[in-house]
């Protein structure tokens, strides 16, 4: 079946979808969320394979004093446990603690959670409808439908027991459709949703094979993507996302976007990077997510994030080819 790149999206989409046979059928859900006042970023990334019989729950925070899973604030990651009787997508229980329950389908969900040290209870809530951008030829392997949308997270958090509390604009997708293993391209994944008037979030993948793919300084075009502008919601036409700095292991540490929508507006902005984690979600890609500062909408400083995804043979292979030392406050930059 081809992807459609819109497709009606109704309440029911917040539930379960047919999975047939596929093995790899896989159904999933990601929350970010930020402390900007603390350079604190977070995620929950919860999903399903219902022919494989698990679910799995992940609870992911980091700042400035760490940037992996060995040594960031609290990571609990992607074990798959059998999936609890009477589970829906959004509606569940695992045994790491994670409860998330959808209060109303499409607009708001509940999650909770105390583990190792890590309690939260933190609701989201939409700020737009969802926004139908099903992966595109190249980018399909992670599902073949999925949507975006913008909204707040809000609540607290408790870290080795200082509790924290939490209010900031929040991106969310949903995605299902088969997920094996996939050398989807690499990819930078930018968003800003702080209000209901103004947010966007742009996919911009490589269009180059990666033998020929220089990493450092090259322009990726925008696969898909969506601007809010004074309230009115439209697609993105065309565009390209640059990485134009990065740090160490080459992450994202500033990036431009230029782009155009729909309605013709149009939408230049720079992000720079404040905090950032590097891991790997699925074992065939190696991500770096941040949370970043975007001069959007008026504000040089609105807090939205940056995340961006390699095949993990490509970067690999692209971090031994810099010929450099690679200490823990090194940056990488092109071979001269």
């Amino acid at each position: 079946m081809e992807s459609p790149t819109e497709f009606p999206i109704g309440p029911r989409d917040d539930f379960f979808h047919p999975a047939g046979d596929d093995p790899y059928f896989n159904e999933s859900s990601f929350f970010q969320f930020a402390v900007p006042g603390r350079d604190l970023g977070g995620f929950l990334h919860v999903y399903h394979r219902p022919n494989m019989r698990f679910s799995s729950g992940s609870v992911v925070i980091w700042d400035l004093t760490g940037d992996t899973p060995l040594d960031c604030l609290h990571y609990e990651g992607h074990f798959p446990w059998p999936t609890p009787e009477g589970t829906e997508m959004h509606d569940f229980s695992l045994p790491n603690s994670l409860t998330v329950e959808c209060v109303e389908p499409l607009k708001t969900y509940h999650f909770t959670y105390d583990n190792e040290g890590c309690a939260l209870d933190l609701r989201w809530t939409a700020f737009i409808e969802p926004q139908a951008l099903a992966f595109v030829a190249g980018t399909d392997g992670f599902g073949k439908a999925h949507w975006q949308q913008a909204g707040q997270m809000t609540g607290w958090l408790r870290l080795d027991g200082e509790e924290i509390a939490v209010s900031s604009g929040s991106f969310r997708d949903h995605s299902w459709g088969p997920r094996g293993y996939s050398r989807n391209p690499r990819g930078t994944f930018c968003y800003s949703n702080n209000s209901a008037t103004d947010a966007f979030a742009v996919w911009a993948a490589s269009d180059l094979p990666e033998a020929d793919d220089p990493v450092f300084g090259h322009s990726d075009p925008i696969a898909m993507g969506w601007l809010v502008q004074d309230g009115v919601t439209a697609k993105i036409s065309s565009g390209q996302t640059t990485v134009v700095e990065r740090g160490h292991l080459a992450r994202p540490a500033r990036v431009l976007i230029d782009a155009t929508d729909a309605l013709g507006r149009d939408l230049h902005v720079e992000g720079r990077c404040t905090n950032w984690i590097k891991f790997a979600m699925f074992p065939f890609t190696q991500q770096c997510y941040t949370t970043a500062e975007w001069n959007f909408a008026g504000n040089p400083h609105e807090i939205g994030g940056i995340a961006e995804f390699f095949p993990a043979h490509q970067y690999r292979r692209f971090i031994r080819s810099l010929g450099q030392p690679q200490g823990a406050h090194g940056t990488a930059s092109a071979p001269s």
